[in-house]
């Protein structure tokens, strides 16, 4: 299996997270996905979250786990993407999750010295 397909079988964790936190179900939009895994990758390039258009929310966690993505350790993985749905949740864009019916998501990671970085955006429609 290769980085793309096993992180994008990650996403589902993050979409029942939000439904799970907020109450409330989202329609998944492949083509809002699409941009907002663009988002992720470029966040990942630029080591950072930088500004993009208000339909984006990105959130950029640092989770010291040792070697997670390297062997695929799905337990620690999975823990930080509900640790970042929950900062989505608390992000100051929290209406913004409450306004709108669909969701696309994109994630990306990198390895740093015992740990890894998580860069996941959240892209809304409608």
């Amino acid at each position: 299996m290769d980085y793309y397909e096993w992180l994008s079988g990650k996403i589902g964790i993050l979409v029942k997270e939000l439904e799970e936190q907020l109450g409330r179900e989202f329609n998944y939009d492949l083509e809002v996905a699409s941009g907002a895994a663009r988002h992720s990758e470029a966040m990942m390039r630029h080591g950072t979250c930088y500004h993009a258009p208000k339909e984006y929310l990105g959130i950029v966690r640092v989770e010291l786990i040792n070697s997670a993505f390297a062997h695929y350790n799905n337990d620690s993985i999975e823990l930080t993407i509900k640790k970042i749905a929950v900062d989505f949740i608390n992000s100051p864009h929290h209406a913004s999750l409450r306004r709108h019916s669909s969701i696309g998501c994109g994630l990306a990671i990198r390895e740093i010295e015992n740990g890894i970085v998580l860069f996941a955006t959240l892209r809304l429609k409608g």
